[in-house]
């Protein structure tokens, strides 16, 4: 094994004689400064223009639509807030829910209200029981 030179580790240097490492800046100022000069005249013209064209206004007494008194409308009134679909199941479930009702009266399965259920239990009221299968029916699976 031989021991090798390193090469120097330090950038040369323009003034060596060596390339320049990045390109020469080709933008001038006035190349910058003209655009933004120009947009900022133009928002000062719009701005005045703004201020001139809303001052009549200003100082009128103008009727507005919003001022006028309303006026009745004919034909079907509009919902201000109609329910959304989440709504409507939530208070078609709730009414189902709270309402006493008979679901199949050959099986004896009927709806109870939540509170009327407690009541109930409460009291110490039970189902009434299976009625008797008859013979030769399969068993029903258990719910």
């Amino acid at each position: 094994m031989g021991s090798r030179e390193q090469p120097d580790a330090r950038p040369a240097r323009e003034s060596e004689g060596a390339a320049p490492r990045h390109a020469p800046l080709d933008l001038r100022a006035r190349d910058v400064l003209t655009p933004v000069g120009v947009g900022l005249a133009t928002l000062v013209v719009l701005c005045v223009a703004l201020w001139f064209g809303y001052r009549p206004f200003a100082a009128s007494e103008l009727p507005l639509a919003a001022v006028a008194a309303p006026q009745e409308l004919s034909g079907p009134r509009i919902e201000p807030a109609p329910l959304t679909p989440d709504a409507v199941v939530r208070l078609r479930d709730r009414a189902r829910l709270s309402s006493l009702r008979l679901v199949d009266r050959a099986r004896g399965i009927a709806t109870v209200p939540i509170e009327e259920a407690m009541k109930l239990t409460a009291a110490g009221v039970r189902a009434a029981p299976d009625p008797p299968a008859a013979p030769g029916a399969r068993p029903e699976a258990p719910r």
